[in-house]
């Protein structure tokens, strides 16, 4: 349905921090097995293909107007079919 949306952009801490929670950090990285249930019980769009996200950039980001405490980054995730 979606087909290219296939590139998330995050701003904020890691793993463990203020910005998001342990559950957006494991649609990301525990992908492959959400995907492979999802194709055992049919998903929404009556597809079954497989992907993963790779992270293809991280970078530090700057102290915005002094605001920043140093700890956030900016996340390029893409998702790739398997």
């Amino acid at each position: 349905k979606f087909e290219g949306n296939d590139t998330i952009i995050y701003v904020g801490e890691g793993i463990g921090g203020a910005n998001a929670n342990k559950e957006f950090f494991d649609y990301f990285l525990n992908n492959n097995e959400n995907n492979a249930d999802s194709e055992r019980k049919g998903n929404a769009t009556g597809s079954n293909d497989r992907h993963k996200w790779y992270i293809m950039e991280a970078m530090d980001v700057d102290d915005v107007l002094g605001g920043g405490k140093g700890f956030e980054m900016m996340f390029v995730l893409k998702k790739v079919r398997i």
